[in-house]
């Protein structure tokens, strides 16, 4: 896979907040091991993925929602459109815009983290 070749020429640490783990992002899925857990008085080192997931209990529980997205995203690539805005928009409209609120959340809860961080 080309992920992984990259992966190999292009080392990155990923770091999660307060644990060790990735565990999924909207939805919650199987616990994942990464790289390690960011302590606040380590600095941030160059190709380093820092992760803050969304608590456990705000995400999304209903997995037929993320079926109906992949098999939109799917869709939307046969017919050479780009998946990730169909996917995204299958999981806004079966949660009735609670995915974007998750993500929105998020993007702030990272923003307010990134500031905190020792580059």
């Amino acid at each position: 896979m080309k992920e992984r070749n990259s992966a190999r020429i292009f080392p990155v640490t990923i770091l999660g907040h307060e644990t060790d783990t990735c565990s999924g992002f909207v939805f919650c899925c199987d616990d994942i091991p990464i790289s390690g857990c960011w302590r606040r008085e380590e600095s941030v080192a160059s190709r380093t993925l820092l992760l803050r997931e969304i608590p456990k209990k705000n995400r999304l529980h209903d997995k037929s929602i993320l079926t109906k997205a992949i098999l939109a995203g799917k869709r939307a690539q046969r017919r050479r459109e780009s998946y990730h805005p169909a996917a995204n928009a299958e999981i806004d409209r079966f949660s009735n815009g609670a995915s974007s609120k998750l993500q929105l959340q998020s993007l702030i809860n990272n923003g307010l983290w990134a500031g905190s961080l020792t580059v």
